[in-house]
């Protein structure tokens, strides 16, 4: 992993971590990379609402999913938003 995509990632982490501790009152101690959505209180609600949140913030566009395509843990949330917001990123 390089020095740009680690940094990228710590940032894209403190963003979940500051939205899940103020709409979700989820203690941010607990959004780690290998922490499960569900374990943690991310409800399917919760989710849609970040995924428009983390659009607006990083200024991307996250194709429709089915709930068998959606993240289930902070680290796949991590990646999709990373992926999305990469500059050779395809928005479908």
């Amino acid at each position: 992993m390089t020095l740009s995509r680690l940094t990228q990632d710590m940032q894209t982490l403190e963003l979940l971590r500051q939205y899940l501790q103020k709409k979700a009152s989820i203690d941010p101690a607990r959004v780690t990379p290998e922490a499960r959505l569900e374990d943690i209180g991310v409800d399917s609600l919760i989710l849609i609402d970040l995924m428009f949140e983390l659009e607006e913030s990083l200024n991307v566009r996250v194709p429709n999913m089915d709930m068998d395509s959606r993240p289930t843990t902070v680290a796949e949330l991590i990646d999709l938003f990373d992926a999305l917001s990469a500059p050779q990123a395809k928005i479908a």
